[in-house]
């Protein structure tokens, strides 16, 4: 989980502050990061209740492992669910939004760069 999440806190800061103007980056990078934190606490809670609602509260570790696996399908299962509807919501505004060097945001149409 640790690796997603370094790969996801960079691209969630700069989709939080592209195209705001500097004096509300603060409060912005604020409230992602409180999004960040409440999202992991939420994530942990239903991943440990899937793990303990699969396992059956068991304090054995060899019977713990099936509710390890089905935690770690859910979490999988999230992050492709994600990844897809990030992915159908580019498609559906006809391109792709990068940050320019100068700061500035610039659309391209799909399938130009």
């Amino acid at each position: 989980m640790s690796t997603g999440q370094g790969l996801g806190f960079g691209a969630m800061t700069a989709a939080t502050l592209e195209g705001l103007p500097l004096h509300q980056r603060g409060v912005a990078g604020a409230v992602n990061v409180t999004a960040q934190q409440i999202g992991n606490s939420v994530g942990l809670a239903i991943l440990v209740a899937v793990s303990t609602g699969v396992s059956g509260g068991a304090t054995n570790p060899a019977d713990q492992l099936s509710g390890f696996h089905a935690a770690y399908w859910v979490a999988g299962a999230i992050g492709l669910l994600g990844g897809l509807t990030r992915t159908a919501h580019q498609v559906s505004q006809g391109g792709h939004r990068a940050i320019s060097l100068r700061g500035e945001a610039v659309t391209a149409p799909a399938g130009h760069t």
